[in-house]
């Protein structure tokens, strides 16, 4: 078959527009559509019937009928709101706590540097009053 459309010009115009079809098909059902879709598709439907048909009483349902969504598609619509905050939680979270820990590290470094520089100008023993006994000269752990 597949040599034979490669050397048949008519089959090849066939297999492009069914090709188009396919692509148009595949484009229709990625589109969001209105509600009031299926309520076009079947009043179009039903005016190329008898109007014997067009005047049963299932038509006019047919005519209001609206789309329920299966429960899968309803849940999707709210999983991605839900999966979105939680998202946002996490990230907000995590930047807090990378804060905070880059808080401390920045006081206990300020800390050393203050340290320091009393031991350095001051002495070890005036450095050892101003921050108390646990300081122990030169050692610049906080």
């Amino acid at each position: 078959m597949q040599a034979h459309v490669a050397r048949c010009s008519r089959c090849q115009r066939r297999f492009s527009a069914h090709g188009r079809v396919q692509l148009a098909l595949s484009l229709i059902k990625s589109e969001m559509h209105s509600l009031d879709l299926l309520s076009k598709a079947n009043a179009a439907t039903l005016g190329v019937l008898k109007h014997s048909l067009r005047d049963a009483p299932q038509a006019e349902q047919l005519k209001l009928a609206l789309p329920r969504p299966r429960l899968l598609e309803r849940l999707s619509l709210l999983s991605q709101p839900i999966l979105q905050t939680a998202a946002c939680a996490a990230i907000l979270l995590l930047s807090k706590v990378g804060l905070y820990s880059s808080v401390e590290n920045v006081q206990k470094q300020g800390q050393r540097a203050v340290r320091q520089y009393y031991d350095d100008r001051l002495g070890g023993d005036m450095a050892k009053d101003v921050f108390g006994v646990k300081y122990q000269g030169n050692d610049h752990a906080p």
